[in-house]
């Protein structure tokens, strides 16, 4: 859809749609520029200009564009509407980007369970190096996903932990036992009998 075609709010709310559908099978730049066409046009809706501006802060994100997507970021963080927390965890993501460590352990940490917090820690330990920390925090996070049933976390951080393990205890292959302690390091790593 072109910018000039966007002459309502249901027009705005369908190219947004499209936009967030399509964001995994068009170049970033594509998603940017629709998303940014959308928001340019003000047709959205008020309660759905977060949508549009997280998605396109993510775009951004993805193509290097940190000042835009933080400012986005920031945007929906202090709306404090749905996404509030999924861009908290974005700002997190932006400051372990830039390198800036303790900005991301402190984003992190204002996160708490909504935003999931033991698994962007677990992020920042991990592109630090320090995997055992890494992968405490994400045990520690599907440990608060299986208190509180989200399934879809527990899987997510379940593939994190296997690779952090896989640094921390690469004496084998993940065996089940593993996948319900997340370590290994006694009955893998010890020699055949």
């Amino acid at each position: 859809m072109q910018q000039g075609s966007l002459t309502t709010a249901a027009h705005a709310l369908v190219e947004t749609l499209s936009a967030i559908a399509r964001r995994q099978h068009e170049h970033r730049e594509r998603t940017v520029s629709r998303l940014s066409a959308v928001l340019a046009s003000r047709l959205l809706p008020e309660d759905l200009v977060e949508l549009a501006t997280y998605y396109l802060a993510k775009a951004q994100r993805d193509l290097g564009l940190t000042d835009d997507s933080r400012r986005g970021m920031q945007r929906v963080a202090a709306a404090g509407g749905r996404l509030a927390f999924a861009a908290g965890r974005g700002l997190a993501h932006l400051s372990r980007l830039s390198g800036d460590f303790p900005a991301a352990v402190e984003a992190a940490g204002r996160l708490g369970w909504p935003g999931r917090h033991q698994r962007v820690l677990g992020d920042v330990w991990w592109v630090q190096g320090d995997m055992d920390r890494a992968e405490a925090a994400y045990l520690a996070d599907r440990s608060e996903a299986e208190q509180h049933a989200v399934e879809g976390e527990r899987a997510m951080v379940q593939a994190h932990l296997a690779f952090a393990v896989a640094f921390t205890d690469p004496c084998g292959p993940m065996t089940s036992s593993t996948w319900q302690t997340g370590c290994c390091r006694a009955s893998a790593c010890a020699p055949p009998s």
